[in-house]
């Protein structure tokens, strides 16, 4: 059987208990054969499976698993090795698995708690290696290029640019094929209006250039706007176009297709509500050479203060910094806090004022632009953001509070005032950072849970709740240190 949420909790409760981690190592060796290591800190058995896996107590240190808003990653955990072809395999890349559980129960009941990629498998005196897990795994994942099949590329070939996605995207240069002919690549070009410049100038459709939709050598599924002029625009005149295209219903949508299907990053889709974001809104972005997956996701979240982070599960989610829940939450009392732990780490300084860039510019132009444009559109069209949302709030107990401006590609005017209004809700007073130690018990709590804190350490005997944000486990002790926020 497989233990609910309660028999869980109840389990890492206890005191008479006989824990231990079992961990699988992938491998493939010499002959490109995959194979498993099992290793523990404790030592396994299955004691109901004759042919259970052998998980033997190799390693030498302590297991430690270490999360926040940003990552989730093993620390570097020594193991002697008792085969020493081992050292001669391929490690790098490969997943590793740990299952956590009583030494008296059957595999089936072990808890998965983290996978992740290894980094460094390193040999040392004696026998001893080490495997590393990445710190920066994040970033290494993340910053993979974003590829875009179909855009008439092969392996060996170029993506052809620009190439963009969603909606409202403002001021692109396209690339120009030939005297006549531009063109801009896109993600499902189901587009609601075009418009055409020539120097800031706009053009007007039929008079000056007719449109087609272009499909893509990947059966149509990217395809693209082409534009074709009556007359040859000059090699010194500078085309523009806006783009209003298929509108994605949250931010999260355009993650996906691009996390899904292009970058390869995303290992299941992402919740239409985007995770706690605050907002559901349409998303622009165009890209005019080889860019990462990481600069379009953290733009694509930046108004919601969301970043990407790699969860304990090895799957890149949005990350915003949530509200705690009231209607869920789990309950910490003083029986499992380790006294003397509970400290106040930070208090966050609230925001008087914000700006929001809620426009991106794609193509900033500051020069060539005809004299017929007015002055408002030329400053316009020099901007890389449109800085439209300015708000502001005064709180007089605060005399220095922060000014903050946050440049984003969410594109529409009514969502980025409901961001601003939603900003302040959860910055407009102190954020309070607590941090304290947990035996056992916060194994089960994941980054953007729930708890309520009830103590009488800092005046908590009425309970407060808090998030979440960071969570160090030790697996050999049970010690796991938390930080929560207000």
């Amino acid at each position: 059987m497989s233990l609910t949420d309660a028999q869980w909790l109840a389990w890492l409760k206890q005191t008479d208990k006989n824990p231990t981690a079992a961990i699988q190592v992938s491998y493939e060796d010499d002959g490109g054969s995959p194979g498993t290591l099992y290793i523990s800190n404790f030592g396994y058995i299955d004691p109901y499976n004759v042919n259970g896996n052998n998980y033997k107590a190799v390693i030498t240190n302590d297991v430690r698993i270490r999360q926040d808003e940003k990552i989730s990653v093993m620390e570097s955990i020594d193991i002697r090795v008792e085969d020493t072809n081992l050292f001669d395999y391929y490690f790098i890349g490969q997943s590793l698995t740990i299952y956590y559980g009583d030494k008296s129960w059957p595999f089936s009941d072990f808890r998965q708690i983290y996978t992740g990629k290894i980094a460094d498998f390193a040999r040392k005196p004696n026998n001893y290696a080490t495997i590393l897990m990445d710190s920066n795994l994040l970033n290494t994942w993340l910053n993979q290029t974003i590829d875009i099949p179909g855009m008439d590329y092969s392996l060996y070939d170029s993506i052809d640019y620009p190439c963009g996605i969603g909606s409202n995207c403002f001021n692109v240069k396209p690339i120009r094929l030939s005297s006549t002919v531009y063109r801009i690549y896109w993600f499902d070009p189901r587009l609601d209006s075009l418009v055409v410049r020539k120097n800031g100038v706009t053009q007007t459709l039929t008079t000056h250039y007719t449109r087609s939709v272009y499909s893509g050598a990947g059966g149509g599924e990217y395809s693209g706007i082409t534009i074709t002029f009556v007359s040859a625009p000059s090699t010194t005149d500078v085309i523009t176009v806006d783009l209003t295209g298929w509108s994605y219903d949250t931010a999260s949508s355009a993650f996906n297709i691009v996390g899904n299907t292009a970058a390869k990053i995303v290992p299941t889709a992402i919740p239409n509500d985007f995770s706690s974001a605050f907002v559901d809104s349409d998303v622009g972005y165009v890209w005019y050479q080889p860019e990462s997956f990481k600069v379009f996701a953290e733009l694509c979240m930046a108004s919601c203060k969301g970043k990407p982070r790699l969860n304990a599960s090895c799957e890149v989610e949005p990350w915003c910094n949530p509200i705690a829940s009231t209607s869920t939450y789990r309950t910490v009392t003083s029986a499992e806090l380790l006294q003397g732990t509970l400290q106040i780490v930070n208090k966050s300084n609230p925001w008087r004022k914000s700006t929001l860039g809620w426009k991106k510019n794609f193509y900033p132009q500051s020069s060539g632009l005809a004299s017929s444009v007015s002055e408002a559109n030329a400053r316009l069209y020099a901007q890389s953001y449109s800085y439209d949302i300015l708000d502001s709030s005064t709180r007089d107990e605060y005399p220095n509070p922060l000014s903050v401006e946050t440049q984003t590609i969410i594109t529409d005017w009514y969502d980025m005032v409901s961001v601003s209004e939603s900003l302040y809700g959860y910055d407009g007073g102190e954020r309070v950072d607590i941090q304290y130690n947990v035996l056992y018990t916060g194994i089960y709590d994941n980054i953007g849970d729930t708890v309520k804190l009830i103590t009488d350490e800092l005046g908590l005997s009425a309970g407060e709740i808090y998030t979440v944000v960071g969570n160090n486990i030790n697996l050999n002790t049970g010690v796991c240190t938390q930080r929560g926020r207000t």
